[in-house]
């Protein structure tokens, strides 16, 4: 975070299984053999393929999956939190 830098907070409603995805732009930057970026809609289609696994196998199985796109170049930060019940 830079100094002098401020962001937006907002508040959300989480049921038991949603599914929190934090992440550097790292993993949605990396570029497959025809030169694509991952982006945004390519990462969250790999989320879904995965958001049935138990969260360790999920991150393993994101991280392979980026991995096989193409090389990574920049930092990796994935946080994976899934809500277990009630409301809040």
């Amino acid at each position: 975070v830079m100094a002098g830098e401020s962001f937006p907070s907002r508040e959300a409603r989480c049921a038991a299984g949603d599914l929190l995805v934090v992440l550097t732009d790292g993993l949605i930057e990396v570029s497959g053999a025809d030169g694509r970026q991952l982006g945004v809609d390519g990462f969250a289609g790999l989320v879904e393929r995965h958001a049935a696994l138990p969260l360790a196998e999920m991150f393993e199985r994101l991280v392979e999956d980026v991995a096989a796109i193409g090389r990574v170049d920049d930092d990796r930060t994935l946080l994976l939190i899934r809500v277990l019940d009630g409301e809040g």
